[in-house]
């Protein structure tokens, strides 16, 4: 057998097992492409990035080791299957903690203020654990009365219903669904020493609410960084709100206060000008007249 005759049979070989295994190869990388271009605009993004990079590492690695007999690219590929498929599992689990849903008593509020956040329901449901649980409150009754209780020592979310706040009987602002009772008491607590409250909240409405304690509280979010960070956002939030209601109302008082003086002053101004005409015309009337012929 010549050389001639020997180098065909091994390019014709070459060319079987190419003709063999290149549909592995091709269908591979096609699935690595599929994977690039589904882009983040489209859902299931990262899903479908991971089980298509998956799938093309196991048909290549299969396509390494029974078609060219390399070990190496076999291991390699397995690797980095083995590792698409653990981000995968990562990725599966937090789809299926955001399909999740809270219990219906936690829902309003967790879909008001959480989720635009990026909170999982595992970490709000979390966050619950360490409360106090859930408290009711009936119309007219008072949460809390204006300094009788020390202010700062626990932390409580209103979950349905509504509260007014007051001070000396005028009312500042109303507490809503989703909103703090106490952020600003809080805040402060956290800052300096405590003091009692210097308002009332009362129920307009049968209420509930979740309430935290302070120790537990933050024992819980020195190892819980990011619900930390959510916390604060949320509770700065909840004071800016609450300030601008208050000043508003303020606002509003004073000016009707205002203008009931201005009314009062016009009225006492009509009564003076009123009563001194009147006193006028009754000293004209009292004057003796003097007649041409007298004079």
């Amino acid at each position: 057998m010549d050389v001639e005759n020997i180098t065909n049979i091994i390019v014709s070989e070459d060319e079987t097992v190419w003709n063999n295994s290149g549909y592995l190869f091709y269908s591979a990388h096609a699935l690595f492409l599929i994977g690039l271009l589904y882009t983040k605009r489209l859902p299931g993004h990262t899903l479908v990035f991971r089980i298509s990079f998956l799938f093309g590492f196991c048909i290549l690695s299969f396509w390494g080791y029974t078609k060219h007999c390399h070990i190496e690219v076999y291991l390699w590929f397995i690797i980095l299957a083995a590792a698409d498929l653990m981000m995968l599992f990562t990725t599966m689990k937090h789809v299926y903690y955001r399909l999740q849903s809270p219990p219906s008593q936690y829902k309003s509020v967790y879909d008001i203020l959480f989720q635009p956040l990026n909170v999982s329901v595992v970490e709000f449901m979390e966050l619950v654990k360490h409360s106090d649980g859930v408290k009711k409150i009936d119309v007219n009754d008072i949460y809390v009365s204006e300094g009788e209780r020390r202010a700062g020592d626990a932390l409580s979310l209103l979950l349905t219903g509504r509260l007014t706040v007051s001070q000396k009987e005028a009312n500042l602002y109303n507490i809503e669904v989703a909103q703090f009772l106490d952020s600003s008491q809080w805040e402060a607590a956290g800052r300096q020493d405590t003091k009692p409250f210097q308002v009332t909240i009362v129920a307009d409405v049968e209420s509930s609410f979740i309430t935290w304690t302070r120790e537990k509280l933050e024992k819980y979010l020195k190892t819980h960084k990011f619900m930390e960070r959510i916390l604060n956002i949320l509770i700065g939030r909840d004071i800016a709100v609450k300030l601008y209601a208050s000043k508003s109302t303020q606002s509003s008082i004073s000016e009707k206060k205002e203008v009931k003086q201005t009314a009062k002053t016009e009225e006492l101004d009509e009564g003076v000008g009123s009563f001194g005409s009147s006193i006028d015309s009754k000293k004209s009337e009292n004057q003796p007249s003097i007649s041409i012929s007298n004079a």
